[in-house]
This record gives structure tokens, C-alpha cells and sequence, in this order.
């Protein structure tokens, strides 16, 4: 099978196999054996947790770019182009590597059923394994797509694992506990390895998978923190990597590392900064992560790289008479979060229009009620996506709980355009929900 352009390789790679998702490691890891891209060379951290893996990813991207650190990353989904998930230094893949790619994983599959992600996430693989074996890696980031322990990054041995947070969402597949969530995603501990928890209410699953793999934990909380200080200033405090992950008992072993962050605070829509939309705690993980890795990172260009962090689709803010925020927020932590963002910085007496569109596993309950006492208009639409919940739905829930509801619509497009004939300046406009409902909104914006 070969194709000459990324969109035929794509559109055949959904036919590839009967299902979206299938979680489990028996298809894929035998050949990435075959394709040798179980292992690197260089230092790799795979990320895991409900929210915020995107945003600690950009984050280690953007500092090590300002460290001047040869980095690899690998994200799910994108916004605009497939590309995207793969980057080095920072720049989406090209179309001929990553044909090649393809190419290369096709001939080694012998006629296995892959599904969509697993087979782009070893296409991916072997562009950073070739990247790795030429010396042109100094880290390779790579983010779970969906709970950890059967992702297909798992296939990936890592030397320091990530959980962000544990919350609900895809309960279909990971289950309906937060010690079942736990679980699935701890399952990137690695035996005698190092793991960095960045949820501050760390299920006993997690615990437990870490005492029964002798996984040694650094937790947000209580051995790395990020506060703020009388003057503004944030003051990371954490573990130095000058020690060894094993065998050690108590806090009082580490050695602990301090690091003042003096970041601008802008709260005018209009100076917005990528950085504010980032959570503290991810901050914070993340710097914890830094001090974890072989590698040199000067104070100066950390607080560079998140400074200058890119966040599309990350409480965006995209100013004028009439401001709209685009957020992906799709579980109700993260809605959470971002109902919380619109209060602090939508200050004005305008009304708030908001565009929501979900796929049909979502919890539509837990994303849309943090925003019931602050919408003033609901725009419920479609996503362009097999996996959509019909608006329809959200139009009846929200009529249901007594919400002001304009219409129901086809596409988050049509649902944007009539928020902003129907807004006036003062009004502000957001769009949440789902990757596809704000791709939707950035399509038509670029």
C-alpha cells in the first residue's frame, strides 16, 4: 500500500480497522519490536493524566527551545494539520517524512489491523528513532492519547513517567473510579523507575502500582510546590536531580532546589498571555520534571520558554470589540478550570455568549453546569466528527435547566457567526467542548 499525499494515507488509516479505539499493546508491540522503537537513547518522558499533558507538553517544548535542548514531541489530537503531532524543534514534521514513515510501518505490519492511532503512533516513533540514532535528540517527549497502561505510547520504555491529573472522562474504557482512572494511567510506571504525580489527590491504585513496581514518586504537595509570594512572584520549591530514585525513605534525603518565577501578571483580554491559561500545578510539575533530567536548563531560559509558550485551543484569546475565548475543555475538571478563567478575566457588564459542541461519551452534565450561572446565551451545536452528540441534546438540556438557548446548530461555524451578529461590543464570546468545536472556530479565523 502506498499513497503520494498525507490526506490519502490518513483517510486510508480510518478504514484500517473496524474501531476508533481499541486499547491494548498484543498488535502494536510486536511491531514496534520489529521496527526497533521501543527504546532511545535519549532521555524520554511520557506524559499521562485526565488534563493538562498538552499544556506540560508545550511547556518542556518551549523551555528546552529556549535552553537550546534538541527536542522531539509527539501530541494527540491537532487543530489544523495531522502534522502537528509530530514536531522537532518545535516545527511540524514534513509531509514527505512523514509519508516515509507511513511507508516503513506498512511494511512491517504484516497485514495487522491497526487502528488510526496506533498505526501514527508508530510512524511517529520511527521518525524520532531515526532522529535518536543520527544524535539529533537530546529529549523526546511523548504524550499518552488515552489513559496510559493500553496506549500505544506505552510501547515505549520512558525513563521518567508524568501523571498531570485524575479526574473523570473516557470512563467508558478506563472505568467509573478515580482508583480505576489511577490504574490505567499509572500503568506508564516503569519497574524501579521514577514518577512525577502532579495530582494532588493521588488514588491508593497509584500508590499501590508504584510500591508493587518500586516506582519512586515525587508528588505535587508534598515534594515540589509552587506558591505565590507577597510581591507576585511564584516560588517553585522541589527535588534536585543530584540523587538516586533508588532506595531512598525519607523527605529529608532529598535535596531540595528553589527557583523564583517573576512573571508579568495581565489580566486586559487584549495583553492575555499564553502562560496565565497554564494551571500552577502544571507549572510546577513541569519544572519538577526538569530537575529530574540529564540535561542543563539556566533559570533565565526556563522562565524564557514559559514566557513565550504557545497554547492554541488553551483558553485562547482572540481580542476585538467582541472578545472569544477558545477553549478545549471536554471533561468536567477542565470545564471547571475554564469557567473559573472567564471570571477572572471577562470583567465587563457585556453579556457572555457561549458555542458548545461535544462528542456523544462525554459527560454533558459535568461540562456544561461550572458555566449555568454565568451564560447568558447557549449556542449548542454538532462537531464535525462520526463521534458527535447531536445538538439537539445539548439544545434539550439546557432548555431542560432553564437556560437561555439561541437555537440549535448544524456546525460550530454557524453557531459562531450567529453569536456574533447577536453580540455587541462590550459582549464576549466563548467556545468550548471539544478539539473539533474550537478547530472548527480556528479554521474559519485563520
Amino acid at each position: 500500500m502506498k499513497f503520494s499525499n498525507v490526506s490519502d494515507w490518513l483517510s486510508w488509516l480510518e478504514t484500517l480497522h473496524p474501531s476508533e479505539i481499541e486499547l491494548g499493546l498484543e498488535r502494536i508491540n510486536p511491531i514496534a519490536q520489529a521496527l526497533k522503537v521501543n527504546d532511545f537513547d535519549c532521555p524520554v518522558v511520557v506524559i499521562s493524566g485526565t488534563n493538562g499533558k498538552g499544556s506540560c507538553l508545550a511547556l518542556l517544548e518551549s523551555i528546552s527551545l529556549a535552553q537550546g535542548v534538541s527536542i522531539g514531541t509527539y501530541s494527540s489530537p491537532h487543530l489544523f494539520k495531522f502534522n502537528e503531532r509530530i514536531r522537532f524543534e518545535g516545527q511540524p514534521v514534513g509531509d514527505q517524512s512523514l509519508i516515509e514513515a507511513f511507508e516503513r510501518v506498512e511494511k512491517s505490519r504484516n497485514q495487522t489491523k491497526l487502528t488510526y492511532f496506533e498505526f501514527s503512533t508508530l510512524a511517529a516513533l520511527t521518525l524520532f528513532k531515526q532522529a535518536d540514532l543520527k544524535q539529533q535528540l537530546d529529549l523526546l517527549v511523548l504524550e499518552v492519547g488515552l489513559g496510559g497502561r493500553l496506549d500505544a505510547v506505552n510501547v515505549v520504555n520512558n525513563n521518567l513517567a508524568v501523571i498531570t491529573s485524575i479526574d473523570y472522562d473516557h470512563t467508558q474504557w478506563l472505568g467509573e473510579t478515580l482508583d480505576e482512572i489511577g490504574l490505567e494511567k499509572a500503568g506508564i510506571f516503569r519497574s524501579n523507575g521514577l514518577a512525577i504525580i502532579g495530582e494532588a489527590k493521588i488514588p491508593q491504585s497509584v500508590l499501590q502500582k508504584a510500591k508493587s513496581e518500586n516506582t519512586k514518586l515525587l508528588c505535587i504537595g508534598e515534594h515540589y510546590s509552587l506558591k505565590t509570594c507577597s510581591n507576585n512572584s511564584l516560588v517553585w520549591q522541589g527535588v534536585k536531580a543530584k540523587y538516586d530514585p533508588v532506595g531512598y525513605s525519607k523527605k529529608s534525603e532529598f535535596e531540595i532546589e528553589r527557583f523564583t518565577l517573576t512573571l508579568p501578571s495581565v489580566t486586559e483580554p487584549s495583553c492575555y498571555k499564553s502562560y496565565q491559561s497554564l494551571a500552577w500545578d502544571n507549572i510546577a510539575t513541569v519544572l519538577q520534571v526538569l530537575y529530574q533530567l540529564p540535561l542543563k536548563f539556566l533559570n533565565k531560559n526556563i522562565l524564557l520558554g514559559i514566557e513565550n509558550v504557545k497554547l492554541p485551543g488553551r483558553f485562547e484569546i482572540l481580542p476585538g470589540e467582541v472578545v472569544t475565548l477558545l477553549d478545549v475543555a471536554h471533561n468536567p475538571g477542565a470545564a471547571k478550570l475554564c469557567a473559573e478563567k472567564v471570571q477572572s478575566v471577562i470583567k465587563s457588564k457585556g453579556q457572555l455568549h457561549i458555542v458548545v459542541g461535544m462528542l456523544d461519551d462525554k459527560d454533558f452534565s459535568g461540562v456544561l453546569s461550572p458555566f449555568m450561572g454565568l451564560a447568558d446565551i447557549w449556542y449548542p451545536s454538532n462537531v464535525p466528527s462520526v463521534r458527535s452528540a447531536p445538538a439537539s441534546i445539548l439544545y434539550n438540556y439546557l432548555l431542560d435547566a432553564g437556560c437561555t438557548v439561541s437555537d440549535k446548530y448544524l456546525h460550530p461555524k454557524v453557531a459562531y457567526n450567529q453569536a456574533l451578529a447577536n453580540a455587541k461590543p462590550g459582549d464576549s464570546i466563548l467556545v468550548y467542548g471539544s478539539f473539533y468545536t474550537v478547530m472548527a472556530i480556528k479554521s474559519q479565523d485563520d
